[in-house]
């Protein structure tokens, strides 16, 4: 075996009749010697840097619960403290550290999802637009239509643009109907508690935010 084939990962290295076999993306097996230099590298690298990032983000899913973790015994004590229940919404706190030099920001958000009177919406929404054709400008035709394109990547129609429409003031027998139909099609889908941590030199700089990216995890 070459010295690059031995340095191949061995989470996916087969043992078939004593050769040492990789399955290719069509399913057939294919000995680790017969590959090109080449090929062992870049199978080597990808495999190596998949391992390490999903490593790193198992690594930060898990400090993210600690922090979660901290941020609610935190909130326990201070609730204790002055014998207050603990309950209902979470967020909307700041905790600084003595010197106003650190602080942590925790802040709740809400999300909404569409339903199936989406369709209807946008029918009824259609259906006023034929019928203003002409007294309807290319700019309210444009917001309406985007307000219901759906993003390429993740397929999920922009909740804010949408509940947006309900601020039009259109002269139509059917807006009553749309209007309804916009308000039925966004449903509250939950919160997310989000925490945001500052740091500073000195009490002269400005703070700046410590970038780690909670939200996928």
């Amino acid at each position: 075996m070459t010295n690059g084939a031995e340095k191949l990962l061995r989470d996916e290295v087969e043992v078939v009749d004593g050769e040492e076999m990789l399955r290719s993306e069509f399913g057939n097996l294919v000995r680790v010697d017969r590959l090109r230099p080449e090929t062992v590298l870049a199978d080597q690298t990808a495999r190596a840097i998949v391992s390490r990032m999903r490593a790193l983000s198992e690594h930060v899913a898990r400090e993210k619960q600690a922090i979660f973790d901290d941020i609610e015994a935190y909130q326990a004590l201070v609730f204790e403290r002055y014998g207050a229940r603990l309950g209902g919404r979470r967020g909307g706190i700041t905790i600084t550290a003595f010197g106003d030099r650190r602080k942590v920001a925790v802040q709740s958000a809400d999300y909404s999802r569409v339903t199936a009177a989406l369709p209807a919406a946008q029918a009824l929404m259609n259906e006023i637009l034929d019928d203003l054709t002409g007294g309807a400008d290319a700019d309210l035709r444009t917001l309406i239509q985007a307000a219901f394109e759906r993003d390429e990547r993740t397929g999920r129609v922009n909740i804010q643009r949408l509940a947006s429409l309900k601020r039009l003031n259109l002269r139509h027998p059917k807006w009553e109907d749309a209007k309804r139909a916009i308000e039925d099609a966004i449903e509250p889908a939950g919160s997310k508690l989000g925490i945001r941590a500052y740091a500073r030199a000195s009490n002269d700089d400005g703070y700046e935010q410590i970038v780690v990216d909670f939200s996928r995890l």
